[in-house]
């Protein structure tokens, strides 16, 4: 350090300084009782200063400089207030004054001193008590801990999805996809199907039996089995989309307030594709009393921007419409979630495996999808019209063609159109242009497998 003399400062004029000392040096001359010896050597008394001088000099001072702080300054830099920074966060912490964050110090949480207990979190300014996955019932899935943080609570063992039929969470059996009920097969004359592999044409829609779409019925509306979805069984007056949208968004009925706008496969989860004649595929239980090839049903599906895709009952045709029908529906919907496995792509959210197929006639597709063996799986089949609507909508096709390394075009179902006059037509999706058709079973289409462990 340096010496505190050589830095003092005298704050005030200079004038008083001398004086000032002068008058100290005759004080302590006086209050130590010193005696002068002047017989060894004769001494001059200094000369007391001329009193007229000493009251103009003082007249002179400036009154103010009197009362100015006499402290001695140093070389050390001031200390600054460690609240200057944040004067709405400081506390006494650990024995001083420090900035704190009240949303998350657990020792000072929304205020100074708060103290949160050792279970709990500081979380956005209130002590909070995370909460487990055991403890929200929580099986599957990353879900919040009510408390800032993200908890994993594992996978579900296969076939099982999480979060199914809307049960957030937890593991359930996949979403399956409704059969689409036809039994009408392509090679008999009475349009009975195959009942043993080795025949001829064996894979069509009407070998394979998972049962019909139930339903249970419940104050104005019915809930169908498989998917979860709960429809409103009667359907409101033709509307623009807009207009059809907001509808179903303030629609209350059977205590549920949740309604939206179907999807396209939603839709055509309601079709009964094996009907042979009739005015509609609409599953009779759903009153349509609208009838005509004019009728469609509105979907949430975009085609273009500010333009979506309808749904005809009588011609199965997804159609760009500016007017439509309105059945609002509520519940979970798909929302594919492709893994690549192998050589093929599995779909979380329906539990189905899929796989490119060949190009060909209807028959080689059904063939080479039976007698097919990949990635350890020997069950193959051609897809229903369902499963494949199923991957239908809008980014979800592309992405599972991507996944295979397939190009986007027009895709074989195994099942029949039953309403041709011939017999011989087969539906086919179009996975780009979102369309589906009826072709002729000896055209040449390409073609998806699927695998199912269920």
């Amino acid at each position: 350090m340096k010496n505190l003399g050589e830095q003092a400062k005298c704050p005030i004029d200079k004038k008083l300084c001398s004086i000032l000392g002068i008058l100290a040096s005759l004080l302590l001359l006086g209050s130590t009782g010193c005696q002068l010896d002047f017989s060894k050597a004769p001494l001059t008394p200094p000369e007391p200063p001329d009193q007229v001088e000493l009251a103009d000099e003082l007249d002179e001072l400036d009154p103010d400089a009197l009362d100015q702080d006499t402290t001695v300054e140093t070389d050390q830099p001031e200390l600054s207030d460690p609240c200057d920074t944040c004067p709405d966060s400081c506390c006494l912490h650990q024995g001083s004054m420090q900035c704190v964050d009240k949303q998350t110090n657990p020792n000072h949480c929304g205020a100074c001193g708060v103290r949160c207990d050792a279970e709990e979190r500081c979380f956005e300014g209130e002590c909070c008590q995370p909460l487990s996955c055991e403890a929200q019932r929580l099986s599957c899935g990353t879900w919040s801990d009510q408390c800032g943080e993200t908890l994993d609570c594992g996978s579900c063992p296969s076939p099982e999805i999480c979060s199914g039929y809307g049960r957030d969470g937890l593991c359930t059996p996949p979403l399956r996809v409704p059969d689409s009920a036809t039994q009408y097969c392509i090679g008999s004359s009475d349009g009975s199907c195959p009942n043993d592999p080795s025949q001829d044409l064996w894979g069509q829609d009407g070998c394979y039996q998972s049962g019909p779409a139930s339903y249970t019925f419940s104050d104005g509306t019915i809930e169908q089995g498989y998917t979860g979805l709960r429809w409103q069984q009667a359907y409101a007056p033709r509307s623009s989309h807009d207009d059809a949208s907001s509808y179903c968004a303030s629609l209350t009925l059977a205590g549920f307030d949740d309604w939206r706008l179907p999807t396209l496969y939603e839709l055509a989860t309601l079709h009964d594709w094996g009907k042979r004649d009739g005015a509609s595929y609409l599953d009779p239980l759903f009153s349509i009393d609208a009838t005509g090839e004019g009728v469609s049903y509105w979907s949430s599906d975009e085609r273009d921007t500010g333009s979506y895709w309808s749904l005809s009952p009588v011609t199965g045709e997804f159609r760009a419409s500016t007017q439509a029908f309105v059945r609002c529906v509520r519940g979970q919907g798909l929302d594919n979630v492709f893994a690549l496995q192998g050589n093929a792509a599995l779909d979380r959210s329906t539990g189905l495996r899929w796989r490119g197929g060949t190009a060909g006639s209807w028959a080689e597709a059904l063939s080479f999808c039976e007698t097919l063996s990949s990635d350890g799986i020997s069950n193959w089949r051609l897809p229903t019209l369902n499963e494949l609507l199923s991957v239908l909508a809008y980014s979800p096709g592309p992405r599972l063609a991507s996944f295979l390394g397939s190009s986007i075009g027009t895709l074989w179902t195994a099942t029949p159109d039953a309403r041709e006059g011939d017999g011989l037509r087969v539906f086919v999706v179009n996975l780009g242009s979102l369309t589906i058709d009826a072709q002729a079973s000896t055209s040449n289409q390409q073609s998806f497998c699927v695998h199912s462990d269920f």
